[in-house]
């Protein structure tokens, strides 16, 4: 029989006054003083309420003892208090928080608060030692009943994963992958060991420290953070989060060595690739014929190791550009949650003259859309008589050779001090509008499957999800055969094998990957399964975003009421099945500054709990079956 002890552990770490310190901690058993001395490791100890370890032991006598190592050297703080993080940051995450109150179901955050814990993120280009993002923990205040068991599932299909790509102590193994000799899992029971009240928690916010990403990221509503994933993942909380992009988080460990990963393992390209990177590309394919632009002249490959990819996400021309480009993106809207958009803006009346700087000598006052107004410029400052109304920039050169850049706007009218416009005309984010293709109970939770060489790929797994919501909301039948099931069955998986072979996947490793050229080709499944079909697309260079192809993905959703499938990521193409797609934009005096645009995705990891994503996405397509 087996003895329960609760082990209260005490150490002392004295480390110089004005030091912050990381201590490692190790317990021990043995069943007599004397020895034998064996490790006990507390990521395999249920915790109490009151955070105890709680040891169940085979011998009638026990003995524990603990070591204390001061790590502080080269480690970073794994967990920041809530009320120790920039204000700034705290402000952005509450305030997207509060946004989404009062919305139906998992689509929001009634009664949900920042939990008391956020979760420092990295990025190398940043530097080693500076947080790039902070992940906040959503949570309900209280904790809630532990879930009862998991409902039966269909024979034949595959484990329900609940959390995707997180490790679980009781994974199959056929389901693992690797990426430079590190293990993740496609399929996960974590939480059923996890000593976690799941229902408490209500997803995470990832917000960015500098001006290299928007301010506000990823965010999802019915999950853990990502970094507590990892760290289940890595089997230990003693690990530093890395981020690149929006499909690969790494955890590496006091040693700079990967031990966990989520997402899509990084592909290689050339960075010759470049020159496509300012086009888009468009094709349709249905019954009576298509049409499609050419093939790019490349095909990805895998990094040697981790340690080549890190070097090259920090010094490739491709990676360098996308940053550069993505940091102008996200330009505006740092200035609008700064409030520094209100000192850098200058306002004009449609067709009305306004005189700026007048009293100071210019020499040129350039905008960024000339069609907006006119300019003359007279012995002090510059006339300006807006043409038509909406927002752009400017730059002006003064005579004493000085120069300023700014926004510019040309709104229907202008208030007065006396009587101001605020009230007809109000500032500030509008709330959300959303458009939604079904719900998160509607969507199959398919995931990848291994064939001879590698995974099956994102790709083929995103057209299975699709094809199984046409199939389980009957808005086609038989496109998988029998009721498309929730996870994983032999019917899903012919689906998935057959878009394989039309989509061109290919092995990078022991993944597969899928180029946007190429992902159309997944409606040949729907006319094998004898469906009519129409299937419009449009693709730019993964990591340099496309308004065509978010656009294309936008009126699927919200015009057609079907789910579609996006491109995401930097460093790979991960394909996910976006079914929810909602924005809100920020007006001054009645023009649109600046549009916020989120993708709601279904990431194709199983059973994880849906996610939005950043509307700034590189393939998008609009698809129907009947």
């Amino acid at each position: 029989m087996k003895n329960a002890v609760v082990l209260l552990l005490a150490g002392t770490l004295v480390v110089p006054s004005g030091f912050a310190a990381s201590a490692l901690l190790r317990l021990e058993r043995a069943p007599s003083p004397a020895g034998i001395w064996e490790e006990v490791p507390a990521n395999t100890l249920p915790i109490t309420e009151d955070g105890a370890f709680l040891d169940n032991n085979d011998s009638p006598t026990g003995f524990y003892r603990m070591s204390i190592e001061d790590v502080s050297e080269g480690f970073p703080e794994l967990n920041i208090p809530l009320d120790e993080v920039p204000a700034a940051a705290k402000s952005y995450a509450q305030g997207l928080l509060d946004s989404m109150r009062g919305m139906d179901g998992d689509n929001g955050w009634e009664g949900a608060q920042l939990g008391p814990i956020v979760f420092p993120i990295y990025d190398p280009v940043v530097g080693p030692d500076q947080p790039a993002y902070l992940e906040f923990k959503v949570q309900f205040p209280d904790p809630r009943p532990a879930p009862g068991p998991l409902a039966a599932r269909t024979s034949g299909e595959s484990p329900a994963p609940l959390v995707g790509n997180v490790l679980g102590p009781h994974d199959d193994p056929a389901r693992m992958v690797s990426y430079d000799g590190v293990v993740s899992f496609l399929t996960d029971t974590w939480h059923t060991a996890a000593p976690i009240h799941r229902d408490i928690n209500q997803g995470f916010i990832l917000v960015s420290l500098t001006r290299d990403d928007d301010p506000i990221l990823d965010y999802a509503t019915i999950t853990v953070t990502n970094t507590e994933r990892l760290r289940w993942l890595a089997r230990s909380s003693a690990v530093k989060v890395f981020r690149y992009g929006d499909s690969l988080l790494t955890a590496e460990n006091q040693k700079g060595e990967l031990v966990a990963y989520i997402g899509v393992p990084p592909t290689y390209f050339p960075d010759e690739i470049l020159e496509y990177c300012d086009q888009e590309f468009e094709g349709y394919e249905d019954p009576q014929g298509g049409k499609h632009p050419e093939p790019l002249p490349f095909e990805g490959k895998p990094y040697n190791s981790y340690e080549e990819f890190k070097n090259d996400w920090m010094h490739s021309q491709r990676f360098q550009l996308a940053r550069e480009r993505r940091r102008q993106e996200a330009s505006i809207l740092w200035d609008i949650y700064t409030g520094a958009l209100d000192k850098k803006a200058v306002y004009v009346a449609l067709d009305q003259q306004t005189l700026l700087f007048p009293e100071q000598q210019v020499k040129s006052f350039t905008l960024g859309d000339p069609t907006l107004a006119s300019v003359e410029i007279p012995r002090l400052g510059v006339l300006v008589t807006g043409k038509k109304i909406g927002t752009t920039t400017y730059q002006v050169l003064f005579g004493d050779g000085a120069t300023r850049d700014g926004y510019f706007a040309v709104v229907e009218k202008l208030g007065s001090p006396e009587q101001p416009l605020s009230a007809e005309q109000p500032t500030g984010w509008t709330s959300w509008t959303e458009y939604y293709a079904g719900n998160w109970d509607q969507q199959r939770r398919y995931t990848q499957e291994w064939g001879e060489s590698c995974y099956s790929g994102c790709g083929p797994t995103a057209w299975a999800m699709l094809y199984g919501w046409f199939d389980y909301t009957g808005a086609a039948t038989n496109l998988i055969a029998g009721t498309a099931p929730l996870y994983n069955n032999d019917a899903v998986r012919d689906c998935i094998w057959y878009v394989v072979d039309r989509v061109g996947t290919y092995c990078v490793g022991d993944q597969g990957a899928t180029n946007p050229w190429n992902m159309y080709k997944g409606y040949k499944w729907a006319e094998y399964r004898g469906h009519s079909y129409s299937v419009s697309y449009t693709w730019s260079v993964p990591c340099f975003y496309s308004s065509g192809a978010r656009n294309k993905a936008r009126d699927s959703i919200k015009n057609d009421g079907r789910p579609t499938i996006i491109g995401i990521g930097c460093t790979s193409a991960h394909y996910p099945v976006a079914y929810g797609y909602k924005y809100r934009e920020y007006k001054v005096l009645g023009v649109v500054w600046d549009t916020e645009r989120k993708f709601k995705c279904n990431m194709g990891w199983g059973g994880s709990s849906p996610q939005w994503k950043n509307g700034k996405v590189w393939y998008g397509q609009r698809n129907n079956f009947w």
